[in-house]
């Protein structure tokens, strides 16, 4: 029989991944610029634009954590309250 003392609720991990995903773009755009890739156009185009936003790449991945953290805090204060209400720790 299943106890209905707890609840099974989860963030959703989008914003945490691409949080992670912006800050992987800038790490392998530092990587590339230093290897011989860095002579084929496109990819020197490429490069330069993921380098010149660094900031703004910066400043999102450091947003969607920031919220990720916050949907995880809400998450857990209604988690904590629902257990509370069931008459819980």
């Amino acid at each position: 029989m299943i106890s209905r003392d707890s609840t099974e609720i989860k963030a959703s991990k989008k914003m945490l991944y691409l949080s992670i995903l912006c800050i992987s773009l800038i790490l392998l755009a530092v990587i590339i610029s230093y290897t011989p890739l860095i002579r084929i156009y496109w990819i020197n185009w490429l490069d330069l634009l993921i380098l010149s936003n660094t900031v703004n790449l910066i400043i999102i991945s450091l947003v969607l954590a920031i919220i990720y953290r916050i949907e995880v805090k809400i998450i857990q204060k209604k988690i904590d309250d629902f257990n509370n209400k069931l008459g819980g720790k």
